[in-house]
């Protein structure tokens, strides 16, 4: 599956960061990011991952890649993908599904100037579906008015 390059923090030094994709065949977004505490309950085919709200531009300019390539197209998976605002920080909470083996080669592949390849074992990657692009939106219109009150 080819996935479409959008964003890496570039905030976060050399470590591993928080990267925003796009998968090209269904317009999925493929996401890594910190990992959360999952004792809540979430079924072991989904996890739960933080995205720093400085990163909403990455996330905007995937809604758009995901938008115009997704028309028509239903994603499938099932499951409870959810997104969130966390109101201290305003960071974005987004619980999708765990990729499959193939997914997280490919992003473990890609590399970045100025930091390293791979995904380090703070970070993981999550699948959410394309039909949740007004959700996300949403969620960064919160995390954009939140943050600007911290500056």
């Amino acid at each position: 599956m080819p996935l479409q390059y959008i964003g890496i923090d570039p905030s976060t030094g050399g470590g591993g960061s928080p990267t925003v994709l796009v998968d090209r065949e269904n317009f999925d977004f493929v996401l890594q990011g910190w990992k959360v505490d999952e004792s809540s309950g979430i079924p072991s085919r989904e996890t739960v991952i933080r995205i720093p709200a400085r990163m909403v531009p990455l996330i905007r300019e995937a809604c758009n890649f995901a938008e115009r390539g997704s028309t028509g197209l239903q994603s499938t998976g099932g499951g409870s993908p959810t997104v969130l605002v966390d109101r201290e920080n305003f960071d974005l909470i987004l619980r999708g599904w765990r990729v499959d083996e193939k997914t997280e080669a490919e992003v473990a592949a890609i590399e970045v100037p100025g930091h390293i390849s791979g995904i380090p074992s703070h970070e993981t990657v999550i699948r959410i579906p394309a039909r949740m692009v007004p959700l996300i939106r949403e969620a960064c219109n919160v995390a954009e008015r939140g943050s600007a009150g911290l500056q």
